[in-house]
């Protein structure tokens, strides 16, 4: 394992969450950028976590799933993630109450995903048309409200259109993305 991302993987830092699951404070960033600044490389590819408000945003993806007040079973909600450093992005998402059983509350959720922006990446201008769909289940634990599991399901059209570089000639492209992601939460 390359040592740079070895001394990222062992820092530890504390996200402070308000009622709403939004990160309100991040401890540790200060060191985590320090050593991402030691290998330039790895610092591009992961500027969007040296600055805390994107720090912020990004980790709002991990729990967007609460809800402002109380739920039973069958009661729904939205929740929405931006994520500006990420071609600005804005993603609401929709949570049904599937069951609650021995304290783990079951949740269905899914989004339609269709937007459209300009981003510039190393220099290069171009504009991004994403449409898509995610839904999946999770389930979370009426206790401490983290989640144990999770199954994602992501099917993404992208195209992206740009000048050439060399040429300086229009193009275009596609890209389609389906995924299936499945995660566990471990309490220890």
């Amino acid at each position: 394992m390359n040592a740079a991302i070895k001394d990222l993987l062992l820092l530890k830092m504390k996200l402070i969450l308000n009622p709403k699951g939004q990160v309100e404070k991040v401890d540790g960033l200060d060191e985590y950028t320090k050593k991402l600044s030691g290998n330039q490389q790895l610092a591009q590819a992961m500027k969007m976590f040296t600055d805390e408000n994107n720090f912020k945003s990004f980790f709002a993806q991990t729990f967007n799933y609460f809800p402002e007040n109380e739920v039973s079973v069958g009661n729904q909600w939205e929740s929405v993630v931006k994520i500006p450093e990420l071609m600005d992005v804005g993603i609401t998402m929709i949570f049904e109450v599937a069951a609650i059983e021995n304290n783990q509350v079951h949740l269905n959720f899914k989004s339609d995903v269709d937007m459209e922006t300009p981003v510039e990446q190393m220099g290069m201008k171009m504009n991004v048309k994403m449409t898509g769909k995610q839904s999946g289940k999770m389930t979370v634990n009426a206790t401490d409200a983290w989640m144990r599991s999770s199954d994602l399901t992501q099917q993404f059209n992208m195209n992206i259109k740009m000048k050439n570089p060399q040429s300086g000639e229009d193009m275009e492209i596609p890209m389609v993305t389906n995924s299936v992601t499945n995660i566990v939460g471990i309490k220890k």
